[in-house]
């Protein structure tokens, strides 16, 4: 066998094993037993009773949370930074913390709301003369200066005066179109160069006495040289470092809770935002982008309205945007909304003109496009290949409305690229013309002339624009309310048929508070502070 050794293995038996009968007894007992037991266990289980969890669950006493109501009460010291100023007159001063703090110390004439609508202020009314030539404004006969003299019209003759001797002043533009400005009883007339029915929204700058010292800057402890008439006027100065305000009890206007108002002065904005992150002061301005900086656990914000308008540019220097009926058409494609909830976060108000969305001068808002009715859009003329889609690069939102604008053209067979361009470059390419479609920004003007985006850039918006300026010439020369309302919502329905640009909307600015600040501040772009009789202190 070769060596090998054989081993033989016994065959399994794969049948069924054998009982005998007493073996199989035991089985059918134990099986009978077996399924009489289960049987009990799912009655168990299954029979109706009181459930120890679910009896628990109903034990349990919800307590809702209840929010305690913060009752305003009055007193407390707001503390806020401010620059480093070299002048305590209002109309040598560029810095906007500075300009935020002297509109605490001096009320205007009139002033905006959250909303940009103008409100009454050292003023209780106003009339237009003939054709829009001049505007007179009656002074609140019970407004009086820090020092107890009532505010009289020949303090707001003084006021202009010092601002047409300031041409540098951030205030100069608001005058500019006022050739001269005249006392009488308790009205002031300014008459305009040119006929202006809406200059009135222009008249927002401080009123100043002829008795302040502020012109001659003195800045020693304890004599800051100023004699306001607004809200807070100036209890004292540590040369350097802070400004105190107190609340002006004999404030012929809504008085506020706040008592006391410490500004503290700082080299820069950097060190501003710094010494407010670490609690050494208890509100600051802020843009979207710096607000995740914040610990909201100790801090809180809220949103208002900016002037920066930001638009969807078409080049009306070439095909196919030379022609308006194209412009319409691409429009209706491009969903506005969804850019705001996507690109710009809901950080923009939607407006179609650069006027605030809120403001009763804006008569346009509600005539966009309805997209649910668009199905196809149909071009004229010639049409490029591509199409050249360009945005600052280093603005986030605008760049994210870009690409949207490309996927949406593209559905209706238009091909583009989208270009990011550094702000020297953008400024290029709008001189050159490079572009097809663009995304912008705008700072709308103070005097709510819809016409003058035009102005601002030429070579951006080449059209002949000449029926809207008719237009509103004659919203300007229309002293009746009614009438000059009627005549703007002309010409903003012809500014919408003329389609140069899309409007996006008006970007968010915030109001960051400390806790211990509560209430809610009515900001606009040109008075932080506005409302601050809303807001008061509490204890940690």
């Amino acid at each position: 066998m070769n060596g090998k050794k054989i081993i033989k293995r016994e065959k399994r038996d794969f049948s069924p094993p054998k009982y005998n009968k007493k073996q199989k007894i035991y089985m059918l007992s134990a099986a009978v037993l077996g399924v009489f037991v289960v049987t009990l266990l799912l009655l168990w289980a299954y029979y109706p009773r009181e459930n120890p969890v679910v009896a628990e669950e109903e034990e349990v006493v919800v307590v809702e949370e209840v929010v305690k109501e913060v009752i305003p009460v009055e007193g407390g010291q707001l503390k806020i930074g401010i620059s480093r100023f070299g002048s305590v007159d209002p109309y040598k001063n560029n810095d906007k913390s500075m300009d935020d703090f002297f509109r605490l110390i001096y009320d205007s004439l009139f002033e905006y709301d959250g909303n940009y609508n103008l409100v009454p202020e050292l003023a209780t009314g106003y009339t237009v003369g003939e054709e829009g030539k001049s505007i007179t404004v009656t002074l609140n006969n019970v407004a009086r200066w820090h020092d107890g003299s009532r505010v009289m019209p020949s303090d707001v003759v003084h006021t202009f005066n010092h601002i047409v001797a300031n041409p540098e002043s951030p205030y100069f533009n608001l005058v500019a179109n006022i050739s001269k400005a005249t006392a009488s009883g308790s009205t002031v007339t300014f008459e305009l160069k040119n006929p202006n029915a809406l200059e009135v929204y222009n008249l927002i700058f401080p009123i100043i006495s002829p008795k302040s010292q502020g012109a001659k800057t003195i800045l020693s402890d304890n004599a800051f040289g100023v004699i306001g008439n607004g809200m807070f006027k100036v209890e004292g100065y540590n040369k350097g470092k802070s400004i105190l305000l107190r609340k002006n009890s004999e404030y012929y206007g809504a008085k506020p809770y706040i008592n006391e108002i410490k500004a503290m002065i700082y080299a820069d904005s950097t060190i501003r935002k710094n010494m407010f992150s670490a609690k050494e002061t208890d509100l600051i301005e802020s843009e979207y982008y710096e607000l995740n900086k914040h610990d909201y656990d100790v801090f809180h914000n809220n949103s208002y309205q900016s002037r920066t308008f930001d638009f969807i540019a078409f080049n009306g220097s070439k095909a196919p945007f030379d022609q308006s009926y194209n412009r319409r058409e691409i429009a209706k494609i491009i969903d506005i909304d969804l850019g705001l909830s996507d690109a710009y976060r809901q950080e923009a108000k939607v407006s179609q003109i650069p006027i605030a969305n809120g403001s009763e001068l804006n008569l346009l808002q509600n005539t966009l496009y309805d997209k649910e009715s668009i199905k196809k859009i149909s071009l004229i003329g010639t049409i490029p290949e591509r199409l050249k889609i360009v945005t600052d690069k280093a603005d986030p939102m605008k760049t994210r409305m870009a690409y949207l604008i490309k996927d949406q053209i593209a559905l209706a067979g238009l091909d583009s690229d989208v270009v990011g361009l550094a702000a020297e470059e953008l400024r290029q390419a709008i001189e050159n013309g490079s572009f097809d479609i663009g995304v912008f920004s705008y700072e709308a003007p103070v005097d709510k002339d819809i016409a003058k985006i035009f102005a601002s850039n030429p070579k951006l918006f080449p059209y002949n624009f000449e029926k809207l300026q008719t237009l509103m010439e004659s919203v300007y020369k229309q002293g009746n309310k009614t009438f000059q309302m009627q005549n703007y919502l002309l010409a903003q329905e012809e500014l919408h048929q003329l389609m140069p640009y899309l409007g996006i909307g008006f970007r968010n600015n915030y109001v960051i508070y400390n806790n211990k600040v509560q209430g809610k501040l009515q900001s606009n772009s040109f008075e932080l502070f506005n409302g601050i009789e809303n807001i008061f202190i509490v204890s940690n």
